[in-house]
């Protein structure tokens, strides 16, 4: 085990057995404040000597941070201005929501920026209630942003203890790192958290400081926690000017490039439905005779945070990695992994995993789909899905000359590319000569056994709007927070 975690992790159980033995709880009457600037300026500039100056490389990608009191943001316009990145307030303490999240965190994306949420930590509540009230404002849980999720720590009011303050702050990391998969960023001011947390028990986890210069540019150094060796984000000012924003905002660097700044967030493994080239499970099956196998395929794109290389693989899901011999076939890369990237697949492009349905047992076989990166699945705690069920065929394996040369049970959804409700048997005339599908397997029994013609990605899409159901958090219509609130 690394030497930081272990250190890390006796910290935070220290704090949890002294609060078990001071009978510290959390507060139900505590206040919380909307309105009212906490921050203390003191505690944020070069004076203290509790921090000290940490210079970076001066290599930034430069990006902001937002929130209510931003107003109506033009995402467009800021985009075209050369902010590469935002982080935006999602909530704060224990109740306490942001007005205008929603709207940012999707402004934001379609404008092409990285994201980051953030939640203002009131040290008088727990942690752990803190984290899932964050977690429960995104309408998407697969979509958690690009950025690690920040803990904003500068809540200096009824602060409590040091131990009580490193404890809930802990609580509210491993809550989030338990529920989503991702270790969170922390925010805080180069002394502030020296005096108020004094704490080394998150030194393995990336720091944002906060340090504001007369001059409110980054040609100085900002002062560090003491340990923390270096900086990842620096908030260098809080009256920045960028297009689209009326006022002023907070405006940040990362200290290093673009790729590195890409490579900082969890990875996040997401695929969006493109098209199948066999019905889906709600328009019918697909029949293959008994002893005979076809082509099949899945087009996925990924909308993830990184590239998709030779690790990623279609496999049989729901249950995950459960062998169906009924369909199963020997070219399959193993008997529950039937396809694999080749090369590397961008962001944003997309990738056809093609592979054998064999008819080994009679029946109607109901087949799940989903893509694993090695051990972790695209549906797991932190990534973005499908989910284990969403992508699915029904394949019904007949008696040898009862396939009628491919012809699907449509259920009345027409499968047809001229929109007719009819399969078309054999378009170009060519006495059952394939057309439009792979037709590769050496040891198919003759003529072309996927009748399904290829659709435009819009009809399929539209097709598959009633089986891409993303299971959002259900949670009470808001009130919400500013960085400076607590």
């Amino acid at each position: 085990m690394h030497s930081s975690i272990l250190i890390r992790i006796v910290f935070r159980s220290l704090a949890l057995l002294g609060m078990a033995f001071t009978g510290c709880g959390v507060p139900t009457d505590a206040p919380l404040r909307d309105d009212a600037p906490i921050r203390d300026e003191s505690l944020w500039g070069a004076s203290n000597d509790k921090s000290r100056a940490v210079c970076g490389s001066g290599n930034y990608v430069h990006g902001i941070d937002v929130s209510k009191w931003q107003g109506t943001i033009n995402w467009p316009m800021v985009a075209g201005s050369g902010v590469a990145y935002a982080f935006i307030r999602s909530s704060y303490g224990a109740t306490g929501v942001d007005t205008t999240f929603d709207a940012n965190w999707s402004g934001a994306k379609a404008a092409g920026l990285l994201r980051g949420a953030y939640h203002y930590f009131n040290p008088t509540y727990s942690g752990v209630t803190q984290a899932t009230h964050m977690l429960a404002q995104f309408d998407d849980p697969m979509d958690l942003g690009e950025l690690p999720i920040v803990v904003d720590v500068e809540e200096s009011t009824n602060a409590p203890s040091t131990t009580v303050y490193t404890q809930r702050v802990a609580e509210f990391i491993d809550t989030i790192e338990s529920l989503t998969g991702r270790t969170p960023m922390i925010y805080s001011g180069g002394s502030f958290w020296d005096v108020y947390v004094k704490s080394a028990a998150f030194a393995d986890i990336p720091i944002w400081v906060a340090h504001y210069f007369n001059d409110r540019t980054t040609a100085h150094c900002p002062n560090v926690p003491n340990a923390w060796a270096k900086w990842t984000f620096w908030q260098h000012s809080e009256m920045g000017t960028v297009a689209g924003i009326a006022g002023g905002v907070d405006l940040d660097v990362f200290d290093g490039t673009y790729a590195q700044l890409v490579a900082l967030g969890t990875p996040v493994r997401r695929a969006q439905y493109v098209a199948q080239s066999f019905p889906l499970a709600s328009q019918g099956t697909l029949r293959v005779e008994l002893g005979a196998c076809v082509d099949a395929s899945i087009t996925l794109r990924n909308i993830g945070s990184a590239p998709w290389t030779a690790s990623v693989q279609l496999a049989l899901s729901s249950p995950r990695d459960q062998p169906i011999a009924a369909v199963q076939s020997p070219s399959w890369i193993t008997p529950t992994r039937l396809d694999s990237v080749v090369g590397t697949v961008a962001v944003n492009a997309t990738n056809q995993f093609t592979f054998e349905i064999c008819g080994n047992v009679l029946g109607t076989h109901d087949v799940r789909f989903n893509l694993v990166d090695g051990s972790t699945w695209f549906s797991d705690a932190g990534q973005g899905g499908p989910s284990d069920t969403q992508l699915e065929g029904l394949f019904e394996v007949v008696p040898v000359g009862m396939a009628d040369a491919g012809v699907v049970d449509a259920g009345g959804v027409d499968a047809g590319a001229d929109g007719d409700g009819a399969v078309e048997v054999d378009p170009e005339g060519d006495g059952g000569v394939c057309s439009g599908v792979r037709c590769g397997s050496a040891r198919r029994r003759g003529g072309c056994s996927v009748g399904v013609a290829s659709r435009s990605e819009d009809a399929v899409g539209a097709l598959a709007l009633g089986m891409l159901v993303v299971a959002a958090r259900g949670r009470a219509r808001r009130r919400r927070r500013r960085r400076g609130d607590s």
